[in-house]
């Protein structure tokens, strides 16, 4: 069993410190990946305390059959789509950029956080299936096994859909953001 699901475990037979260490170590990336659906920090979060909030009421079942960040990111996928399901319109604002690397020169920061934004502003331009992917894997680091059993896709299906992602991503990215012409123009 992960860490998340030791500590999780341990919550459930009374530790609370084991949520704490579960809320400490993953609130922040959830948030984020939440955001990805509704396109709002503020909703985001309150969606993230209800993924936390189902751990301490309903107490769901982990069972291990994969690791307990793909079971708790798959539950905070579902609460993001009930929570889409209930809106009646959906904001499409992009993610904001990421602090820029503080050893880098003015310049350099500059346009690092102009080709992220690029980045992100493409994804959000993508198909929900194809953003959700893309995040999953190149952004929060799930291998593709894990993406697909948060995504509920078969291997196959996953291949297919990251190939496609991929494609979609390259395509709505501006000349000047897209790191491979940028290397072929060099």
């Amino acid at each position: 069993m992960d860490a998340g699901g030791e500590s999780y475990r341990r919550y459930l037979a009374g530790d609370d410190a084991g949520l704490a260490e579960i809320v400490a170590c993953y609130k922040d990336r959830l948030i984020l990946f939440i955001n990805t659906y509704v396109h709002d920090f503020p909703t985001s979060e309150d969606l993230c305390e209800d993924v936390f909030f189902t751990l301490i009421v309903k107490r769901p079942h982990y069972r291990g059959q994969s690791a307990f960040e793909t079971w708790l990111f798959a539950i905070a996928r579902n609460k993001a789509l009930d929570y889409l399901k209930k809106q009646a319109k959906r904001r499409t604002d992009p993610l904001d950029a990421a602090h820029a690397d503080p050893s880098q020169s003015p310049e350099e920061a500059l346009l690092a956080r102009e080709r992220e934004q690029a980045i992100y502003q493409a994804l959000s331009q993508l198909s929900p299936q194809y953003r959700d992917v893309l995040y999953l894997i190149y952004i929060e680091g799930f291998d593709r096994k894990e993406a697909a059993r948060i995504l509920r896709k078969s291997r196959r299906q996953m291949e297919n859909l990251c190939y496609r992602a991929r494609q979609a991503l390259r395509a709505a990215l501006p000349e000047e953001a897209s790191p491979r012409q940028r290397e072929e123009s060099d």
